[in-house]
């Protein structure tokens, strides 16, 4: 009797401590950057690939930052964060809209994500200064693409692919 008792107790102390130990339970929820990044069609813009950013995060918090490889005139940084709730990440992206709404460039976009918006800004025709803030379910994504608005600057991404960029980022979540 004692022996069943003693197998009874390691089972429901065996049970408990498995069941408290798991830090996410569901494993699909995570965001993997060395999967992510791959994914990302830069190969759409450009001819980009992943070789021209530096890649910081490997799991839930995902940078990538252009480097010297890439053969345009613009830094792109993008961020991608995963909070793990949409409670979590939306709250995240209410902040950084509340700081960038008064921008006079500031515009919502109605088809990226669960939400996103834009400022925009132009120079001489073409884009210059640009930050897009979307939030995609658990997670919330950020671009900043500051591009040399000059007369004859080797710019990838105009006015009219700044949009299509940002949707390849996200296509993947």
């Amino acid at each position: 009797m004692k022996i069943l008792f003693f197998i009874f107790l390691v089972g429901i102390l065996f049970i408990g401590c498995n069941s408290g130990s798991t830090i996410n339970p569901n494993p699909n929820n995570n965001l993997v950057c060395n999967e992510y990044w791959p994914q990302v069609a830069f190969s759409d813009f450009c001819s980009m690939d992943l070789s021209m950013f530096d890649l910081e995060g490997d799991q839930d918090s995902c940078h990538a930052d252009s480097n010297d490889d890439l053969p345009f005139d613009e830094l792109i940084y993008i961020s991608v964060y995963n909070g793990y709730t949409a409670e979590s990440s939306r709250e995240d992206y209410d902040d950084d809209k509340d700081f960038y709404d008064s921008d006079p460039n500031f515009m919502e976009i109605s088809d990226l994500g669960d939400a996103a918006f834009a400022t925009i800004k132009i120079q001489f025709g073409k884009l210059d200064d640009t930050y897009i803030s979307i939030l995609k379910g658990v997670y919330t994504i950020r671009i900043e693409i500051n591009s040399d608005g000059s007369n004859g600057a080797n710019d990838c991404i105009t006015t009219d692919t700044v949009i299509d960029f940002a949707k390849a980022i996200i296509a993947p979540l």
